[in-house]
């Protein structure tokens, strides 16, 4: 139908969808008709969420979703849909148990590509317009999705969400095994770039250090508080430590 190839976005109650209704993409938001209307004519769909105070959003805003090429890639072979998690936090909680389940670590702005009936196959975060940061540029990224759902389309499966039970959650050992198969080695932290203080992880760590005397968890800590101290993530001029680092 014509009124979807258009960005529809200025009829939004949402100030962070407001800030996109002069891209060119045909953004919509998510509603029943549009999914509809995305199964009707076999097209994938494009999910990107974000929210109005989110940084990476607006550096993705700015390079990608203001990009007329980008654009073109898009209104081409997806109905785009915009979603505010402020708004909608049930469908941001989905994705991200996608992104955190199939990649092992979630953030925002979530993108995610799904098949013509809405099961996802596909999710990232950030991405930049052209090749940087060990990432490949946005429309690459889209092309190679498309071509791999053009010749896989019959391993997509159904995603659902695993629940998590309160004696899952409570189980020390494992969440001491897990967090010691995350523990990067070499710089300290937890995970690949970007790296956030780990803030809660370090509280736990030491609180079971203190109880256990533990000797295998003293490095993990003194490691990674040592690096947060002496390297790039702490302000060395005036103090305190940024919100997250961009390198390992």
């Amino acid at each position: 139908m014509k009124k979807y190839l258009k960005n529809n976005l200025d009829k939004s109650k949402s100030p962070y969808l407001l800030q996109h209704k002069d891209n060119p993409i045909y953004w919509q938001e998510w509603n029943r008709e549009v999914l509809d209307y995305a199964k009707e004519t076999k097209k994938l769909i494009f999910v990107s969420i974000g929210y109005a105070t989110c940084h990476w959003c607006h550096v993705m805003a700015k390079e990608v979703f203001s990009d007329e090429k980008a654009a073109k890639a898009l209104n081409k072979d997806f109905v785009s849909i915009k979603i505010d998690r402020e708004q909608r936090p049930d469908i941001d909680r989905y994705f991200m148990s996608y992104i955190t389940q199939t990649q092992g670590r979630g953030g925002w702005p979530l993108n995610a590509v799904l098949t013509p009936d809405g099961k996802p196959f596909f999710a990232a975060t950030y991405l930049p317009i052209e090749p940087k940061y060990g990432m490949n540029g946005f429309t690459d990224v889209i092309n190679k999705v498309t071509g791999w759902y053009k010749d896989k389309k019959d391993e997509v499966s159904q995603f659902s969400l695993k629940e998590i039970t309160p004696e899952a959650i409570f189980e020390q050992e494992k969440v001491l095994d897990y967090i010691a198969q995350s523990y990067d080695t070499e710089f300290g932290g937890f995970g690949r770039a970007p790296k956030f203080p780990p803030y809660n992880t370090l509280l736990l760590l030491m609180a079971v250090f203190e109880r256990l005397k533990d000797a295998s968890l003293a490095p993990i800590i003194t490691k990674t508080l040592n690096n947060m101290a002496f390297r790039g993530l702490h302000d060395h001029l005036q103090g305190g430590f940024f919100r997250y680092c961009v390198d390992q």
